[in-house]
């Protein structure tokens, strides 16, 4: 199981609708938009 770091849904891996890297960590979310919302913060 992960969990989406922007909603805390929970799923497996291979469910997710996107991914993105980060620091050398892969992230795993269960729609494009929480993804945006992560790569947005992270701009910050």
């Amino acid at each position: 199981m992960v969990r989406d770091p922007v909603c805390g849904e929970e799923f497996e891996a291979e469910e997710a609708e996107a991914t993105a890297e980060y620091e050398g960590r892969i992230y795993y979310f269960c729609c494009r938009e929480c993804r945006e919302r992560f790569l947005k913060r992270q701009q910050k």
